[in-house]
């Protein structure tokens, strides 16, 4: 996992410039918001990690949490990893994989979806 990060990593900042530049054409609208007019999970998630990248976090957190969630998730995964590779597994410090972490986020991200759509829902009365 630590080997597929690390790519990822390199991947996502050589095209995310790029994508910046061409969302604005790709950006069709939510299919769940046309169809439901209420908010998809995701809503705010592409937003939310480009004010999280230019370091507004309460900006981020605000537009979706589960994306600052899953970002400390991932730093603290590589850095707790790297440290311990770098000491030849002296420290063991390294992240493990728990099912906990998954659960967090997914009830990080219905919270925040059920949140903004109860606003939503109660501004339209």
């Amino acid at each position: 996992m630590f080997y597929i990060g690390c790519a990822g990593l390199a991947v996502f900042a050589a095209v995310w410039p790029a994508f910046l530049k061409t969302a604005p054409m790709l950006v069709t609208g939510c299919r769940f918001l046309a169809v439901t007019g209420l908010y998809c999970p995701a809503c705010g998630g592409t937003r939310a990690l480009n004010a999280l990248l230019h370091g507004h976090v309460i900006a981020s957190l605000k537009l979706n949490p589960a994306v600052v969630y899953g970002a400390a998730i991932f730093v603290w995964f590589m850095l707790s990893q790297t440290a311990e590779r770098l000491s030849r597994h002296k420290l063991k410090i390294g992240m493990r994989y728990r099912n906990l972490y998954v659960y967090v986020g997914l009830a990080v991200l219905m919270g925040q979806w059920l949140v903004k759509n109860i606003i939503k829902i109660a501004a339209a009365m």
